[in-house]
């Protein structure tokens, strides 16, 4: 027909441009398929991914994911409930408590969500967040009366606040309905403790022990505050067992291995005591008491590079104002910081580190406020002075000149060299034959030991 003439037509006319001088047309380009929309992800499957990292420890990670999932869901609770665990695993305190608040504005009968904001308040320790945490608890338990994290929690708080007759109050009303508690038995102890009725703390925790046993449950606490009895009376290898069964339980426990470290550093069992500050140091990195007394365990075992690499770390906490001393976070005093450049001084010295020995030398001057004389050998001027000297032994030694060489003049009978008689440098019996026995130990502070109760509280709940 016509068209399909037409359509001929300028077919011919394409090939017969083909055939001309002029350039072929460019070849057609392949049609690219476009590739299918990315899946994405849907709310259900955030969470369970965000869950998934907040298991394995993967704290950020699920902060993200939890975050993604809330921009979608903003009134998700479990979610936001996630999201402040997650930051208070984080240490984010100010944020979790924001988070934890935000949880109970919308769902004020979240227990876990009370109690985790209680522990985050305490452990912030602002002004007003004790009193603000009992708040919350107190409201929780209007709806709940007898609930035992809670009146163990409450007891806590007002431990803290020295309120015992509260404390005892709350433990009491919990008792009633559970007489197996063993939370409770341990802080009513801790109640007692703090009054130094010593006995009747030691009654208390050994009828929590009993419990302990009878319900199949290991409990390292029970140990360590019954180790805390000990040393109150000063029953020291009482106390050192106690610690060591808490360990025999949870070989990580900073309380135990604290007071460990303590009491094997006041008896110069420096590897013990290094052992046992070391597993504290991982978990309170600020710590100047952990710090400086790892640098004292080190200076015993004769390992001074390391007892200068903490030394110095102490130092260095004291300076930038995040030093705390101590499980209770005592300011650190005058006194241990003197102890600590003196030692720093001494491990130089044995270094033959006779300038970083003299730095250290005048700053314990200055911080003891000392003054010492040219001709003042007494005490810690005499160590001042003679590394004085022995810094100019050493320049003196410096600028001498070489001595000249000499060939050696054989001397005396030469035939009589190889007879019997003490080796070249072998010592004769009364010239200088080392003596047997100990070297001295080094001079080092003891650290007191931490106070090492550990009350019971709300653990943080987990991701739901």
């Amino acid at each position: 027909n016509g068209k399909n003439n037409i359509a001929i037509a300028l077919a011919s006319g394409l090939l017969a441009a083909a055939c001309s001088s002029a350039p072929p047309p460019p070849p057609p380009k392949p049609v690219v398929a476009k590739p299918p929309p990315a899946k994405v992800a849907t709310p259900e499957e955030q969470l369970a991914s965000a869950n998934k990292k907040f298991e394995s420890q993967d704290f950020e990670g699920a902060l993200k994911g939890y975050d993604q999932v809330l921009a979608k869901q903003p009134d998700a609770t479990v979610v936001q409930y996630n999201k402040a665990v997650a930051l208070h695993r984080l240490g984010r305190l100010d944020e979790a408590a924001t988070a934890y608040e935000a949880v109970l504005a919308k769902n004020p009968d979240d227990k876990q969500a009370a109690l985790n904001l209680g522990a985050v308040l305490k452990a912030r320790g602002a002004p007003g967040d004790v009193d603000k945490a009992i708040k919350f608890y107190t409201k929780a338990l209007e709806k709940d009366p007898f609930e035992p994290n809670l009146l163990n929690n409450l007891s806590v708080l007002y431990r803290e606040k020295g309120k015992h007759k509260e404390a005892v109050a709350a433990l009491r009303k919990l008792l009633m309905r559970d007489q197996k508690n063993i939370d409770a038995y341990k802080n009513l102890a801790l109640v007692y403790f703090d009054q130094k009725k010593l006995k009747l703390t030691q009654t208390i925790l050994e009828n929590a022990q009993k419990l302990a046993q009878e319900q199949n449950k290991k409990d390292p606490d029970i140990f360590v505050n019954l180790g805390m009895v000990y040393l109150a009376r000063e029953e020291n290898g009482k106390a050192m067992a106690a610690f060591k069964k808490a360990l025999d339980v949870d070989p990580n426990n900073l309380p135990a291995n604290y007071n460990i470290g303590a009491l094997a550093l006041g008896h110069r069992d420096y590897g013990l005591a290094a052992r046992s500050y070391e597993v504290v140091a991982k978990a309170q990195p600020g710590n100047y008491y952990v710090a400086a007394s790892l640098g004292y365990s080190y200076q015993g075992l004769q390992e001074p590079a390391k007892a200068s690499e903490w030394l110095e770390k102490a130092r260095k906490l004291k300076e930038q104002g995040t030093a705390t001393a101590g499980a209770e976070g005592a300011p650190v005093g005058a006194e241990e910081e003197a102890q600590m450049i003196l030692q720093l001084m001494r491990i130089k010295r044995a270094a033959e580190d006779w300038d970083g020995a003299k730095k250290y030398g005048q700053e314990y001057l200055r911080v003891k406020n000392l003054t010492c004389g040219a001709e003042d050998y007494d005490g810690f001027c005499g160590e001042i002075n003679g590394i004085d000297l022995m810094i100019q032994a050493a320049k003196e030694a410096a600028a001498a000149p070489p001595p000249e060489e000499t060939k050696p003049k054989a001397t005396g009978n030469v035939d009589s060299v190889f007879t019997d008689g003490p080796a070249e440098g072998e010592a004769v019996e009364g010239e200088g034959a080392p003596v047997d026995g100990e070297a001295p130990p080094a001079d080092g502070a003891e650290a007191p030991p931490a106070e090492g109760e550990t009350p019971a509280e709300g653990g943080e709940g987990g991701a739901s």
